[in-house]
């Protein structure tokens, strides 16, 4: 590339059936590829750092540390802008890597919208809709759960989606298994989701694994009608104050916050129902890292946001209460 490098399609595109690059094992200076964190390393993400520089075709690729612990893009949030200068290209199961060995931090910001692939061609094994999307984040709308375990009798925490509730086979999803999903959790497909339940929608990283292209969603905040407190998301964390932890979510009304503080200060904490109805209110101070235990009887089933307002601070967050 005489040009230089700039674009993560110049990396994915490859004449190779098997889609590796045709960098794998080079280490290449003097790049320029600007984009955004997908997803991070954190327990509560996909657990993987997910890159992309834009929403076309071969935009996506998973990023590494260096090894040597020259970099530490294991620690950005989702949402920053990156420039990244140099890399080491490399095959990990068939998925197209980057060890990150240099780059720029821009600028905080937001993740790019997902996007939406048709899910007959991923099926079909259409290379254009599969490897050129391999590493993306895509969501798919008003979809069906039509099977809730295409591998028994075995269990790999999978279930297949897709949007016409007579059929028994479609994209699969994966659960928290090796490289992905921690916070989803590898039963998920069997004591979250019910055949024939139908998803508003559900969104994911486009990956290929144990001879299938699967949707592998970041956490619950991921698929409709669930919730993760993800303290990865820039879109939940613009205060001075923020709750970095919500446990245990589902709940029955009693759970634990945890609160931090970048400097001292007074905020309300309101529990509110899905309507803005305010079912629990209290003044606490926060300085540095804190623990609050709340227990709120009477919770119906659903869904509730717990927020913070201060004069610098004001973020809410979902907990799910499930009696």
């Amino acid at each position: 590339m005489n040009g230089g490098i700039n674009q993560v399609a110049q990396i994915q595109e490859t004449p190779f059936a098997s889609g590796r690059s045709i960098y794998d094992g080079a280490v290449l200076n003097g790049l320029d590829i600007r984009g955004r964190i997908m997803s991070t390393i954190s327990t509560n993400d996909y657990a993987q750092i997910v890159f992309q520089d834009g929403r076309g075709p071969l935009s996506g690729v998973i990023l590494t540390p260096g090894n040597s612990g020259a970099t530490d893009i294991d620690t950005r949030l989702r949402g920053d802008s990156i420039q990244i200068t140099s890399a080491r290209v490399f095959e990990n199961l068939g998925i197209t890597s980057m060890e990150v060995l240099a780059y720029n931090f821009v600028s905080a910001g937001q993740p790019y919208a997902p996007v939406n692939v048709p899910m007959d061609s991923i099926l079909a094994r259409c290379y254009e809709y599969t490897e050129a999307y391999e590493s993306m984040l895509l969501e798919y709308n008003d979809v069906f759960v039509v099977n809730q375990n295409p591998d028994a009798p075995s269990n790999f925490g999978e279930f297949a989606i897709y949007p016409d509730s007579l059929a028994t086979n479609g994209l699969r999803v994966r659960g928290g298994v090796g490289q992905s999903s921690p916070a989803i959790g590898l039963n998920f497909n069997t004591d979250s989701v019910s055949l024939g339940q139908k998803l508003a929608f559900i969104r994911g990283i486009l990956s290929f694994n144990f001879g299938n292209w699967k949707l592998q969603p970041r956490n619950h905040d991921d698929i409709a009608g669930f919730s993760t407190i993800n303290t990865t998301s820039v879109s939940e964390i613009s205060s001075n104050s923020r709750v970095s932890k919500l446990y245990p979510n589902p709940n029955k009304g009693a759970f634990t916050l945890e609160v931090t503080a970048q400097t001292p200060e007074s905020v309300d904490v309101a529990v509110t129902d899905m309507t803005g109805r305010v079912l629990y209110r209290q003044p606490l101070f926060i300085e540095g890292n804190q623990q609050l235990n709340l227990d709120i009887p009477g919770l119906s089933p659903g869904m509730y946001l717990v927020s913070l307002q201060g004069q610098a601070t004001s973020q809410h967050v979902r907990f799910v209460v499930n009696r």
